[in-house]
């Protein structure tokens, strides 16, 4: 073996600090499983945001009516 052969680092050892990472088993098999997870995390927070919108402009359509509902009150008061 060459000199420059036993300096050369091995990349496919977990030691080194590029080594290229081959994914296990376990891994491999729960692909599939943490794929469909993800999606439904996925549709889980772009739910939340529409329902969230949605409480919102539930809260500004009830502000709104409470302001039209105070100007009703006042201007009745006056006359």
């Amino acid at each position: 073996m060459s000199s420059f052969q036993s300096r050369a680092p091995d990349l496919l050892s977990s030691s080194h600090p590029t080594a290229v990472r081959r994914p296990c088993m376990l891994e491999l098999a729960t692909q599939p499983l943490r794929r469909r997870l993800h999606e439904r995390i996925q549709t889980r927070i772009q739910t939340n945001r529409r329902s969230a919108l949605t409480n919102d402009c539930d809260i500004i359509a009830a502000s709104s009516s409470a302001i039209i509902f105070a100007h009703y009150l006042v201007i009745r008061h006056e006359l």
